[in-house]
């Protein structure tokens, strides 16, 4: 019987391992196409033909004004001007919802107050006489809380400034 060198069977084996123990891996080769979204979903404003959210400032013919619901720059000459001043009476920075009656033409839908206060301006239809204004808020204890606030005037509610005061129960 014939012997071999305790090498050889080492080698032997360590090249069985090698050869048995490797497999070959392969890649795919994956192509991915990007499409270019449009400017409009670029911009993502609420009033892409201004470039404009409802309720920001615009220019109507050298006169400052708002962007509309109906994204139209509106001023003063088409509509009635009132002002919102929100008085924060809490610590912490607040993000509230503002709702009229009747409807404003614009002005921001949400507002965030800081623990200084906020002044909102929003224009309302034209010859409007009576309006209410109506917060709301989120409340830790009682969820939502709301604020309402009515104002009216004989002839118009034209430059009418109405204080609302946030704050939990």
């Amino acid at each position: 019987m014939r012997t071999f060198p305790f090498l050889s069977v080492g080698l032997l084996f360590l090249s069985a391992v090698c050869f048995v123990a490797c497999e070959k891996e392969t890649f795919d080769v994956i192509t991915t196409e990007v499409e270019a979204p449009s400017p409009e979903v670029i911009a993502a404003v609420d009033c892409p033909n201004l470039m404009l959210d409802v309720g920001d400032a615009c220019g109507l013919d050298g006169e400052a004004g708002m962007v509309s619901a109906e994204c139209e720059c509106i001023n003063s000459d088409s509509a009635d001007l009132i002002a919102m001043e929100l008085i924060n009476d809490m610590a912490t920075e607040i993000v509230v919802t503002v709702e009229s009656d009747p409807p404003f033409l614009a002005g921001p839908t949400y507002v965030v107050v800081p623990p200084a206060g906020a002044s909102v301006s929003y224009y309302l239809p034209e010859g409007t006489t009576a309006f209410s204004l109506a917060a709301y808020f989120p409340c830790s204890d009682i969820g939502v809380a709301d604020v309402v606030e009515s104002y009216s005037n004989a002839s118009s509610v034209e430059g009418a400034i109405v204080e609302l005061h946030v704050d939990c129960p």
